[in-house]
């Protein structure tokens, strides 16, 4: 299962207004900012940074892409359940896991390369959606997320 955000990216970096509106949040209104809740502060992220945050009780990795693209997702490798904070790191725009080298875009997406350079789809991973606004990096709160 894959969950995503508006974008290619799992995180939109564009300030939001209350006006702004998802389709992914239901009808205008159903949500207002305070559907939205900080796991880091920008400044702790740094771009290929992987750091543990908690959200609603469960844990999180924040990490951020080598050109600074924030994401917020699952602590687990699907794989062998590898401890992302741990044994997670960025390399260029996705997030590798250690254990096994399978890795994860920003869309949640899983791939292994094989020793002949070929990328085969594995195992996804979810993803929060996220935004970037005020110097804190904040997902949406749960009930809202969107799959596909």
């Amino acid at each position: 299962m894959i969950t995503v955000s508006d974008g290619p990216g799992a995180c939109d970096s564009r300030a939001t207004t209350a006006g702004d509106h998802d389709p992914g949040d239901g009808p205008p209104g159903s949500h207002g900012d305070d559907s939205w809740t900080a796991v880091a502060s920008s400044g702790e992220v740094a771009p290929g940074e992987v750091v543990e945050a908690t959200l609603g009780g469960a844990d999180v990795v924040v990490w951020r892409t080598e050109s600074g693209v924030p994401c917020v997702m699952e602590t687990r490798c699907p794989h062998q359940w590898s401890h992302l904070g741990d044994a997670g790191a960025v390399a260029g725009e996705e997030i590798v896991c250690l254990t096994h080298f399978w890795t994860f875009a920003t869309d949640g997406s899983g791939w292994k390369e094989n020793l002949d350079g070929r990328r085969d789809r594995k195992g996804d991973i979810e993803v929060y959606p996220c935004r970037e606004e005020a110097g804190e990096i904040q997902v949406r709160r749960s009930g809202s997320r969107e799959t596909r």
